[in-house]
């Protein structure tokens, strides 16, 4: 299951909050694993304004992938690109560290691709050859995360 920007959203949500597939009558083991691309993993910055949270803060509750860490899910494969929208490579980073080191949950990596926009991403995906194509491609036939990468030749 997966999804780009706010279908990433929506694809971490499900993987890490189980009370929304358990709503849905949906075990979350029947599901092979989840591709977030470019999602957003703190607290929406459009949430966190109708919260009367201002910008630049950055802001994590309830409606945020990254406060539902936890140690055990299916696979998650983090695609983003090196030139997305401010900081969210780098909360995307902090969610697969926070994932790893304070989760303790190793099914989790992280695809990176450089000089790749919020769009750019998902636009590229469409190429067969396309290195984050390869890796989801790779992760939905097999069900194996690839190691991390840092994208640095296509």
């Amino acid at each position: 299951m997966g999804g780009h920007s706010a279908g990433a959203y929506i694809a971490s949500m499900l993987a890490l909050d189980p009370q929304y597939l358990a709503d849905a009558g949906v075990d979350v083991s029947a599901i092979g694993g989840f591709i977030p691309v470019s999602g957003q993993v703190m607290t929406h910055f459009t949430v966190a304004k109708e919260k009367g949270i201002k910008r630049p803060a950055i802001y994590a509750d309830a409606a945020a992938p990254i406060y539902h860490i936890q140690k055990e899910t299916p696979p998650i494969l983090i695609i983003i690109g090196g030139d997305d929208w401010p900081a969210r490579l780098e909360e995307n980073r902090y969610f697969v560290a926070a994932m790893r080191k304070v989760a303790q949950n190793e099914s989790i990596s992280l695809v990176e691709v450089p000089e790749r926009n919020h769009g750019g991403i998902l636009k590229e995906m469409a190429s067969p050859d396309d290195p984050a194509a390869v890796a989801s491609m790779h992760f939905m036939r097999t069900g194996e995360l690839p190691a991390d990468q840092l994208i640095k030749d296509y």
